[in-house]
């Protein structure tokens, strides 16, 4: 018989007061090479800091359109799981400049952290990092109609989503 003690249930779940609100507030993004020191137990970070001079950029999105999942993908005839996360950062606005920054997005393996409407931080892709996956940049038909970008990214990670502390978080988006 297979041991199984190194994965043994620790706990349950009890349900609590319906306090919980959906959607995102904020993103924020570095390249997944900026990362120095990444530490974390029991699903939230310990230590995070980046390199010399990096930080990770703010994203503003519009309330109600910003989305991330962090989905359990089990095999269980091949006796694995991981979990995909996922993340949709609609922009408004284009802009030049803003096209560029997301080339240079594109570029690279990324890291992001989003505040939900709870308050609290989460960071997708902290260790095989988020790729961009196809994406659009519409300019509408109607004049009401979106002018902007619907980025969409992509990781596979060995572990959910980590809480960050949010007393990190001015720590990581101020140049190390």
């Amino acid at each position: 018989m297979p041991d199984y003690s190194s994965c043994a249930i620790a706990s349950g779940f009890t349900k609590s007061c319906r306090d919980q609100i959906g959607g995102i507030k904020t993103i924020y993004l570095t390249e997944l090479n900026n990362k120095s020191t990444l530490t974390y137990s029991s699903g939230l970070i310990a230590t995070f800091t980046l390199t010399s001079g990096k930080k990770f950029w703010t994203f503003e999105v519009e309330q109600a359109t910003a989305t991330a999942s962090d989905d359990l993908k089990p095999n269980a005839a091949n006796g694995s799981l991981y979990y995909e996360h996922k993340l949709t950062m609609p922009l408004v606005k284009r802009t030049a400049t803003m096209s560029h920054v997301i080339k240079l997005i594109a570029q690279n393996d990324v890291m992001a952290i989003i505040l939900d409407q709870n308050g609290l931080y989460w960071l997708l892709g902290g260790i095989n990092g988020l790729k961009m996956q196809d994406s659009t940049s519409p300019f509408g038909t109607a004049m009401a109609d979106k002018n902007g970008y619907d980025l969409q990214f992509l990781g596979m990670e060995s572990l959910h989503a980590l809480q960050v502390p949010s007393n990190l978080i001015t720590t990581l988006t101020t140049p190390a």
